[in-house]
């Protein structure tokens, strides 16, 4: 995972089996190069890019 800082940190709501997750974005460049943000959820371990 390569981006860089500040980092958004949060929380979503995804209903069903996952419920309230903690999520954030971090700051990526597009393949254009145009920065662009990118958010993860974390569901302990795993984090997922969505």
């Amino acid at each position: 995972m390569t981006g860089s800082l500040p980092v958004t940190l949060g929380k979503q709501d995804f209903g069903g089996r996952e419920g309230t997750l903690l999520t954030f974005k971090l700051h990526v460049k597009n393949d254009d190069g145009k920065p662009r943000e990118q958010m993860y959820k974390f569901n302990p371990p795993i984090v997922r890019k969505f």
